[in-house]
């Protein structure tokens, strides 16, 4: 593996490691009649090290060994391997840039920047660099910079969907609708599979109250069947456009995947009170997304009208001040106090 493959590597292995499936423990096949034991387990660095120690100066070397080293969530040691992968060869744009990421994963965007710069000042069209220097200048919101590098990556590489994701971004943040749908179908044809911009696609058009969201947020879905994002998003369109008990469904779906998705619970509870008019059903679920978590003001709010709307007007008061507690300039809180005292 040479290190202009790793770029490709280290990106999804950054994006997916924290994720991965679970650890099972060796396995050991006994033959009956010889017992011998056999392990399926290596040592993935046994290899790469002997490499190593047999061409100690070869820089891609230490690269491979780094990428190793974020597979196994050891980021101090990949950097280790990528400062020395430079100290041998202080020209290639590739070590910069993988140690870049790391440095950007590890929240240190000042870090990441200067070795991006350098990367692009030994290599200019160098396609990663440029794509990442982007990125950073988008969430910088310099987004002339960031158009800049986007747009040097793909003079090198027309293809290259994350670059047409990130212009989507911006065109976003600039509100310019028009543009950002353009860049993100582009993206989603050069990759089908990428599940950003179809998320993001079903965002926009469930923001005109589109119905083409649904068919994005189902794309979505399908390449990430877990997703509580694309679930979520899913819902909340068919909640507004009225198809509640289709929500409500997604909603309990979700909470299979993840028990402590408290919104989903709030927005149960919001069908219950403000639909089906399931009054204590209502508090029930606001309470179980209080619990989840005690800053939730708007959940405190509905529950006190729950309650009020039952005629419990001490508790609806209780749940008012607390709300007004966690946000004091809650209009809404302030006016249900107004009302009980």
């Amino acid at each position: 593996m040479r290190v202009l493959n790793l770029l490709a590597l280290f990106s999804f292995i950054l994006l997916f490691v924290s994720c991965g499936s679970p650890k099972s423990e060796p396995q050991t096949i006994l033959n009956d009649s010889s017992a011998v034991v056999n392990s399926i387990s290596e040592n993935p660095f046994n290899e790469i090290n002997q490499k190593i120690i047999t061409n100690p100066n070869d820089d891609k070397l230490y690269a491979e060994r780094a990428a190793l080293h974020v597979a196994q969530n050891d980021y101090e040691s990949a950097v280790n391997d990528l400062e020395r992968s430079i100290k041998i060869d202080t020209t290639n744009a590739d070590h910069y840039v993988l140690l870049s990421t790391i440095k950007f994963r590890n929240k240190q965007p000042k870090e990441a920047l200067q070795l991006l710069q350098k990367a692009v000042k030994i290599n200019p069209t160098h396609v990663m660099a440029n794509l990442k220097l982007g990125e950073l200048y988008m969430y910088a919101e310099n987004y002339e910079q960031a158009f800049k590098y986007i747009n040097t990556c793909l003079k090198q590489d027309v293809y290259n969907a994350e670059a047409y994701f990130l212009k989507g971004m911006i065109y976003k943040a600039a509100q310019d609708t028009a543009k950002a749908v353009s860049s993100f179908q582009t993206c989603v044809e050069q990759n089908p599979d990428y599940y950003d911009a179809h998320l993001q696609l079903g965002i926009i058009y469930a923001s005109v109250n589109d119905e083409l969201a649904l068919a994005y947020y189902n794309n979505a879905i399908a390449i990430r069947p877990k997703s509580t994002e694309a679930l979520y998003n899913k819902a909340l369109y068919l909640q507004t456009s009225q198809n509640l008990s289709e929500a409500d469904n997604i909603y309990k779906s979700i909470l299979k995947i993840d028990p402590n998705y408290y919104i989903a619970y709030y927005n149960m509870g919001f069908l219950r009170l403000v639909y089906s008019e399931d009054y204590d059903s209502a508090t029930q679920l606001f309470s179980i997304a209080i619990e989840k978590d005690p800053k939730y003001f708007e959940a405190y709010y509905n529950r006190g009208y729950a309650f009020e709307l039952m005629n419990q007007n001490k508790k609806a008061l209780e749940d008012y001040k607390k709300a007004l507690e966690i946000k004091p300039d809650f209009t809404m809180a302030a006016k249900g106090v107004t009302r009980l005292e």
